[in-house]
Parts: structure tokens; C-alpha cells; sequence
């Protein structure tokens, strides 16, 4: 049994050797080729900037330099559509602690949405740009809902600034870009 354990010990300990040193060489590959791997980074990056750019020209020549701002207060927001459904409040369908009430949290949810794509609807034959302001969205615990808005607004053929205000060393800008900027994004630019 002890030559069998010794074997086997042996053996796990060659496979962790071999993973190691497998490990070591992917390392100092990349270090090898970091110049390269950062270059193309940021040949990447120029690229969608560059396409970016371009599209925020075209815009700019077609509709105009102005850029509409959504900072939608849902506080604000809220008030003025219970204002325009008092027959909903007044039936105590929207009453109660959030955390209990789905109803309540669905409704949040719909009245912001709403607002959101109805501000959207009225602002994009006037502007070209829209800058939407993730703070809103955030406090809401709706930063799902943020993207989707931001997704509406660039298929409505608007520019989109995703108001972040998200300012850092570089690293950490980087990761920021990373974040809201890909291939992917509904982004084109962040503040």
C-alpha cells in the first residue's frame, strides 16, 4: 500500500509540476508580447473611438450640437403619475413597504421604464445626443433597466453618453471602458 500511495503522491505531484511550469510559460509569453498585446488593445480602442467619433459627426451635422440629459428623480417622476392615476392610489393598490409589496416594485419599475422611453420618444427628432445618468437607475437598484433604456435610445439612432461619472486612475479608468464601452455596448461614450 505504501509504494501505491508514494506512486500516486508521485505522480499528483509531477501533474502539479507540469501545470505550474504550464502556467509559468503562458506567463512569459505574454510578457513577451505584452508591447504587442497592448498595441492591439489599443488599435481596438481607436477603432471604436474612431467609429464613434464618426457617427457623433454625423449626428452633429444632421440634428445639431444638442444633447439631451435623462436624470430621470423617480421621486419626482413617481409623484406626477400618481397624480395622473389617482383612481389606482385611491383603490390602495399601491400601498405599503416596498420590500413586501411586488406589486409596489413592479410599478416602480413600469412607471420609470415608461418615463424613460416616453422622454426618449419626444426628444429624438429634436436631438441627435442623449446622456443618460446611471445614478438615477442605480439608487433604484434598476441598473438592468439602465441598460435597456440606453440600448432603446442607440436603436432609435441616438448617440448615447452613459453618465457615469466614473473618474479614477488609469487602471481603473480602463476597467470602466472595459465595462461600458465593448463591442456590445449601447454605450459610445462615458463620462
Amino acid at each position: 500500500k505504501n509504494k501505491k500511495l508514494n506512486k500516486n503522491g508521485r505522480i499528483i505531484k509531477q501533474l502539479t509540476l507540469n501545470y505550474v511550469n504550464h502556467c509559468n510559460n503562458i506567463i512569459n509569453m505574454l510578457l513577451s508580447n505584452r508591447n504587442t498585446l497592448i498595441l492591439d488593445s489599443a488599435q481596438l480602442s481607436r477603432r471604436k473611438k474612431m467609429n464613434a467619433m464618426q457617427r457623433l459627426n454625423r449626428i452633429v451635422k444632421e440634428k445639431g450640437p444638442l444633447i439631451a440629459g435623462l436624470d430621470p428623480d423617480f421621486d419626482k417622476i413617481k409623484q406626477v403619475w400618481i397624480t395622473q392615476n389617482e383612481e389606482l392610489v385611491a383603490d390602495g393598490k399601491l400601498e405599503g413597504d416596498p420590500e413586501k409589496n411586488r406589486t409596489l416594485l413592479t410599478c416602480n419599475r413600469t412607471i420609470m421604464g415608461t418615463f424613460c422611453q416616453d422622454y426618449i420618444e419626444a426628444v429624438k427628432e429634436s436631438v441627435g445626443v442623449i446622456k443618460i445618468n446611471s445614478a438615477f437607475f442605480e439608487a433604484m437598484q434598476m441598473e438592468d433597466l439602465y441598460w435597456n433604456i440606453a440600448m432603446n435610445a442607440q436603436m432609435e439612432g441616438l448617440y448615447v453618453i452613459g453618465d457615469l461619472k466614473r473618474a479614477d486612475i488609469g487602471n481603473t479608468s480602463m476597467e470602466y471602458a472595459k465595462a461600458y464601452l465593448d463591442a456590445t455596448s449601447p454605450f459610445d461614450a462615458i463620462t
